[in-house]
C-alpha cells in the first residue's frame, strides 16, 4: 500500500512512521488532552496508559495486513515538539479509497499544525499512493475537527446518524468530507 518509511515534510512540521519510542511523548499528550480527546476517542476508555500507547505503535508496525492503517507521528520542525498522530488506512483499493484519522495535542491547538499535517498527508495519498478518494470522519459536535478538511477543500458528502461511536459508549452523528483525484 505504500512505502515502508516515508517522511513527509511540511514548512512547519516533519511527519514520519510513528515508532514504540514516540509513546512517551504521545501518553504525556494523551493526559493532557484528556479533557477533549474523552469526548470523542473511543480508545480512551479506559485511559491507555504509556506501555499501551507503545503497544498499540507497536502492533501497527508488526502487521501485515494490507488494509492496515499507516500512522504517522507529527512534530514540530523548530523544536522538535511531538504535535500529534496522524494515520491513512485504505478503504477500498479497487477506487483505491482511503481515510484520513488524527488527534493532537490540544496544548498545540490552534496553530494550523493540523491542517498542514492533513494536507500533507492528503497530498502523499494522491501523488504517491494514487488514492481516487480520501475521506475524512468526525463527530459531527467535534467542529475543530471537521473544520480541517473544509479548509483543504474536501467536500461535505453526508451525514451518518448515530455514525459514531463515543467514550461513554453511546453514539452520536458523524459526517463524512470527501477529496477526490482532481
Amino acid at each position: 500500500m505504500h512505502d515502508s518509511s516515508p517522511v513527509l515534510r511540511t514548512p512547519r512540521l516533519t511527519l514520519c512512521r510513528a515508532e514504540p519510542a514516540d509513546a512517551e511523548a504521545a501518553h504525556a499528550a494523551i493526559l493532557a488532552s484528556l479533557p477533549a480527546l474523552s469526548r470523542y476517542m473511543p480508545w480512551v476508555n479506559p485511559v491507555p496508559t504509556g506501555e499501551d500507547t507503545r503497544k498499540n505503535i507497536a502492533r501497527l508496525l508488526e502487521s501485515d495486513d494490507p488494509m492496515r492503517e499507516f500512522r504517522f507521528t507529527i512534530r514540530e520542525n523548530r523544536t522538535g515538539d511531538f504535535v500529534g498522530f496522524i494515520g491513512i488506512r485504505p478503504k477500498d483499493l479497487a477506487i483505491p479509497s482511503f481515510e484520513i484519522g488524527y488527534w493532537m495535542d490540544t496544548r498545540k491547538s490552534g496553530s494550523g499544525f493540523m491542517t498542514e499535517a492533513v494536507g500533507a498527508v492528503a497530498e502523499y495519498a494522491i501523488n504517491q499512493l494514487g488514492a481516487g478518494e480520501i475521506r475524512i470522519r468526525a463527530a459531527l459536535s467535534n467542529t475543530k475537527s471537521w473544520k480541517i478538511p473544509e479548509r483543504l477543500g474536501f467536500t461535505r458528502e453526508l451525514v451518518i446518524p448515530c455514525g459514531e461511536p463515543r467514550p461513554d459508549g453511546t453514539r452520536e452523528d458523524a459526517v463524512i468530507y470527501v477529496k477526490n483525484r482532481a
